[in-house]
């Protein structure tokens, strides 16, 4: 199975291209394939690509988020000599997402529910969680809704923790009443 993990920013995409089965997972012995970034997207931006053991940097017009996803998965392609649908080459997308409240505490599969709750977490990451949805969009746009999206949260350690060490020191009626 290949992996395209990426994250999303205001104007930038990280990504990370990962090969991995039950086996390598339980055996924390993934096969991270390729990796970049994608810095300025809106206008000329500045490529960095990262595989077989080469590294590349370079620039290109991307005017948002999807071409950019479309321009990483066409390199993918390429290195790996694919011949093949941009879907054939990621069989699963996974996102970083810095905020998703109580509500989700764990990796979560994305749907149209599961995205409509993420903008609603907005204002808890107003300058992250936007951005982390338009790369969420992104793929959906370039890979077609058939390719499984996962929503790995930042916040998801935080429910790890006892509560006294996650909740901030300020009057208790603002985490009830506004989820600080």
């Amino acid at each position: 199975m290949n992996i395209l993990v990426l994250n999303a920013g205001s104007s930038s995409l990280k990504f990370q291209y990962i090969q991995t089965d039950e086996n390598s997972i339980e055996g924390n012995a993934d096969r991270k394939l390729a990796r970049g970034g994608i810095e300025r997207i809106g206008g000329e931006a500045v490529i960095t690509l990262s595989g077989n053991g080469e590294t590349d940097k370079r620039a290109a017009l991307l005017k948002d988020h999807t071409a950019a996803v479309e321009y990483i998965i066409a390199w993918l392609q390429q290195l790996f000599d694919a011949g093949v649908e941009s879907e054939a080459i990621v069989d699963a997308v996974g996102h970083r997402v810095v905020h998703g409240g109580e509500r989700f505490t764990r990796s979560t599969l994305i749907d149209d529910d599961v995205l409509r709750e993420l903008r609603d977490l907005i204002e808890l990451a107003p300058l992250h969680n936007p951005h982390n949805i338009a790369g969420i969009t992104a793929a959906w746009s370039a890979l077609g809704r058939a390719t499984p999206a996962v929503a790995v949260f930042d916040t998801a350690f935080h429910h790890t923790i006892p509560e006294q060490a996650h909740i901030y020191a300020i009057p208790y009626q603002f985490y009830r009443r506004y989820g600080v």
